[in-house]
């Protein structure tokens, strides 16, 4: 099975609609994932920085950043490098 490493701006692509079209294809790949047809490998520095970029820039509640976050790691086919504490992120 094929595995990708995501960074950050493929996952703010893929809440915002800054880039319609890499918005489009992290739909794909995650749309995949989901089906354990791939694997997507996230560093935790990468959602520290989606967390930072998606407070600080977009303005987006902390709720909510926190519920996309929950949501990414908890879908199959995700891993995660690197264990964090979301109470000391948000």
């Amino acid at each position: 099975m094929k595995t990708y490493i995501i960074d950050t701006n493929a996952l703010l692509s893929f809440v915002t609609d800054r880039n319609p079209e890499q918005q489009e294809k992290a739909a794909e790949l995650f749309n995949r994932a989901a089906r354990m047809k791939c694997r997507i490998r996230c560093h935790q520095h990468v959602l520290t920085e989606f967390v930072c970029v998606l407070d600080k820039v977009y303005n987006h509640a902390k709720s909510s950043i926190n519920q996309m976050i929950k949501d990414l790691i908890s879908m199959p086919g995700i891993k995660i490098d690197h264990e964090i504490d979301f109470k000391v992120l948000l």
